[in-house]
């Protein structure tokens, strides 16, 4: 996963550049929370939440 908290920073001066910091911020933790709820919704990632890899 090299480089994509890098590019995320990135990404983020240069779209404060042009809208509000605290407007990307407020998105980018939207997008998030969406992505975890999602996930609970999905029965496979709910299944490794609960059993883990079966590995």
């Amino acid at each position: 996963a090299g480089g994509i908290m890098s590019f995320s920073y990135f990404a983020n001066g240069a779209l404060a550049d042009l809208y509000l910091p605290s407007k990307i911020l407020a998105v980018g933790g939207i997008a998030f929370l969406l992505v975890v709820i999602g996930s609970w919704l999905v029965r496979t990632p709910r299944l490794l939440y609960r059993q883990g890899a079966l590995i």
